[in-house]
């Protein structure tokens, strides 16, 4: 899947569900190109990444950061 647009930009974090909607029905997990994240996008790949935590794990605390400005900083 070819994605132009980042995930974790606060215009899709917003208001993710018709861009989430659109990845999910091409596939079930999206690599993140520019990060080493994987985004699990379906209920069914949701219940299988839960038996998997040696794969897959949610700690995201480290891409989630605002600057004094209030403006995303990854």
């Amino acid at each position: 899947m070819v994605v132009s647009v980042d995930p974790f930009a606060l215009e899709v974090l917003g208001d993710p569900y018709d861009t989430y909607a659109s990845w999910r029905a091409e596939a079930p997990l999206y690599k993140v190109p520019h990060l080493d994240v994987h985004l699990v996008l379906s209920h069914a790949a949701v219940m299988e990444a839960i038996g998997r935590v040696d794969d897959f794990s949610n700690n995201l605390t480290a891409f989630f950061m605002i600057d004094e400005s209030g403006r995303q900083v990854m």
